[in-house]
């Protein structure tokens, strides 16, 4: 599940809509680890902060908390 996790979501955050065609998530557990690794497409997401919940089971989450910034053309 993807929230957004600044002012522009009330402060208290917003889970976002899943839009599978636009956002595409791959996962996969790093082996003997318990380390994952994640593809996530973020252009379609507005400038601010995110947090992205992962489920691992009935009761465990990971939770991954990113910034989205906005690139200037040129720099």
């Amino acid at each position: 599940m993807l929230t957004r996790a600044d002012d522009a979501a009330g402060g208290a955050g917003a889970v976002l809509p899943p839009d599978l065609e636009q956002r595409v998530l791959v996962g996969r557990r790093i082996e003997p680890t318990d380390n994952y690794q994640f593809q996530f497409a973020t252009a379609d997401l507005e400038p601010g902060t995110y947090r992205l919940w992962i489920s691992l089971g009935s009761t465990l989450f990971r939770v991954l908390a990113f910034e989205v910034v906005e690139v200037v053309a040129g720099r």
